[in-house]
């Protein structure tokens, strides 16, 4: 019993056996859990967690805070007041979320295919595709806390970090169907890159390459013609 599931890629949800985890009495406490589940089986110290959710607190009422957060977290998993837990191992000076068969985590999997599709191999094309599957949207869209400094430091470069992880694996499919002779797959990949980045012009001459490639040369042209304007745009603002 007790199995957690996390889905941060282009949504928040967090389920334990299924069902939608309720109960956070603050926001503090669901961004301790978001940064547990990211830094899974790293033991961190208790000030460390304090300072980052309430920096310009006072150290004492910080970890005070925190001790709150983190009974408000047993209480969501449905883990014991003390004791160790399925979950989280809390000592008095550190916490740490264990991973295992017992967790899943989207952004795990997503980052793990990744690395195995650009290692190389014979199903590393499967591996993109089904990691591509997986980017369903930026991590973990509108989450903020705005009153950490921090945490949003901490927030922004992940998010960096799965962001251009699947550029990568964009960029991957694409060049590879475009050199298949297979067009109309390579722009699917090509027209969500683009998606993503609707200021980068690599990303239009990418569509235009491939438009031309497979014999659409007036969609190619409009192409063109949408890049200078977006171009022209971005020169009066």
């Amino acid at each position: 019993m007790g199995r957690l599931s996390a889905h941060l890629l282009g949504t928040l949800t967090i389920l334990l056996d299924g069902k939608s985890l309720r109960g956070f009495e603050s926001l503090k406490a669901r961004a301790l859990l978001v940064y547990l589940l990211l830094e899974h089986d790293v033991v961190h110290l208790r000030p460390h967690l304090a300072t980052l959710l309430w920096p310009e607190t006072e150290q004492s009422r910080a970890l005070h805070n925190l001790r709150q957060a983190l009974g408000n977290l047993r209480q969501v998993l449905g883990e014991p007041r003390r004791g160790p837990g399925r979950f989280l191992e809390v000592t008095r000076t550190t916490v740490r979320l264990k991973s295992g068969p017992h967790m899943y985590l989207d952004v795990d999997e997503f980052l793990r295919l990744v690395e195995r599709g650009e290692a190389g191999g014979d199903a590393w094309v499967a591996h993109l595709e089904r990691a591509v599957e997986l980017y369903r949207g930026e991590l973990l869209p509108g989450f903020t806390v705005p009153d950490s400094n921090p945490y949003e430091e901490w927030l922004r470069q992940w998010r960096e970090r799965v962001y251009q992880r699947a550029v990568t694996a964009l960029r991957l499919l694409s060049d590879y169907y475009e050199q298949a002779g297979l067009y109309d797959r390579s722009l699917a990949y090509a027209r969500h890159l683009l998606y993503m980045s609707p200021w980068d012009e690599e990303e239009h001459r990418r569509i235009m390459r491939v438009l031309a490639l497979s014999g659409q040369r007036a969609l190619a042209l409009a192409q063109f013609n949408e890049c200078r304007r977006i171009d022209s745009y971005r020169a009066t603002v």
